[in-house]
């Protein structure tokens, strides 16, 4: 079954247009695709928001870079120079407005999900959002916006009025505005900005793999990750995968499951405890019965099968906020090319999270 054709049968031309589309994704040209349906789901993101109408058209204003910004106003011959007029040494772009210059800086550095953008350059501020997206949960999207129009605002104040303020008052006013509207959608809790529950060590002596698929069911494109740690919390090795043929998050989860089982065994760890954020895979996988009839339930069986490979398997479930790094690597995956693997030593901007992540052992 073909997912990008009507008729759900593959042609050259879809594919050549959604390998063009993925083309143009990675060099960062946000909502530029020729391909409708990448587009509108990146449209879709930007309306589907949960905060109020005035943050969405601002956000809406930005993408476009319909901003007033000093760069808009040269090109329009409004103005003879474009210097920032807080910083006074880089071109006033929106991007440079809402995220690099020095003082919207010291604000991002507040949250805890500042670690997402380490070493990324963002050309433009569409670009910005749309990493936000994959990366950061709807109440950290709604804190991300609000700072975004908080930065904005006081951008305003700083040039009419010749007056900003503090980053701390900056960022506490935007902490507040969306914990008070998250406080008044129907059955959500209010926004906290406190870190998630901890990832837990494995025994003494032992090594835990941590399993936790990404998927986006607009492009059907996934991304799998694997991640094992001893019980002082050290990566002994990590893996991040895209995954091009998911055909449902449900698809994703199992697939993730059989390669990273392989990754481990591949990489000498014959006793370990894997941990998924999978309920229903974790389920399947520990059910008695012999052969599995439903949907997807030959990858099951191959999941049963593949473990008999190992000495010693211990399968359990862990939510999401208990499985940080493997969540991040997972996203990290939907934007590589190919297959990317470490033993021992990780990339700094892991090494970051993993610290961040890890608690000790009572």
């Amino acid at each position: 079954m073909w997912h990008y054709t009507t008729n759900g049968i593959y042609s050259v031309k879809s594919g050549y247009k959604l390998e063009m589309s993925k083309k143009k994704d990675c060099s960062g040209a946000v909502g530029s695709s020729s391909e409708p349906r990448v587009q509108n789901a990146f449209w879709r993101k930007v309306w589907s928001q949960e905060v109020p109408q005035k943050i969405l058209y601002f956000n809406w204003r930005a993408i476009k870079n319909y901003f007033p910004c000093r760069s808009n106003l040269l090109k329009r011959k409004i103005i003879s120079e474009d210097s920032c007029p807080i910083c006074n040494v880089n071109s006033e772009s929106v991007i440079h407005a809402l995220w690099s210059y020095p003082n919207a800086q010291k604000v991002w550095k507040k949250v805890l999900f500042r670690e997402v953008f380490t070493r990324l350059n963002f050309s433009n501020y569409g670009d910005l959002f749309e990493i936000a997206t994959m990366y950061l949960s709807k109440y950290e999207m709604r804190l991300f916006l609000y700072i975004c129009w908080s930065l904005w605002q006081n951008r305003n104040k700083a040039v009419i009025e010749g007056r900003s303020c503090a980053q701390d008052v900056i960022f506490n006013r935007a902490h507040h505005l969306a914990g008070e509207y998250g406080s008044l959608v129907k059955g959500e809790p209010n926004l906290i900005v406190e870190k998630p529950t901890k990832w837990s060590p494995p025994p003494v002596g032992k090594y835990k793999l941590n399993v936790n698929p990404a998927f986006i069911p607009e492009t059907g494109v996934g991304g799998i990750d694997a991640v094992v740690r001893n019980d002082k919390g050290e990566v002994m090795a990590a893996m991040a995968l895209p995954l091009a043929s998911a055909t449902s998050s449900k698809h994703a989860e199992i697939m993730a499951f059989l390669f990273e089982m392989k990754f481990a065994r591949d990489a000498g760890f014959s006793s370990i405890l894997i941990e998924s954020d999978s309920q229903w895979v974790v389920n399947d996988v520990k059910k008695d019965e012999e052969e599995s009839w439903a949907s997807d339930g030959h990858l099951i069986d191959d999941i049963k099968r593949s473990l008999q490979h190992f000495e010693d398997v211990i399968i359990s479930f862990s939510p999401r906020r208990g499985n940080q790094v493997a969540h991040f690597l997972a996203k990290h995956a939907l934007n590589c090319n190919t297959m990317v693997t470490w033993i021992e030593e990780v990339p700094f901007w892991l090494e970051s999270i993993v610290n961040d992540d890890m608690v000790v052992s009572s």
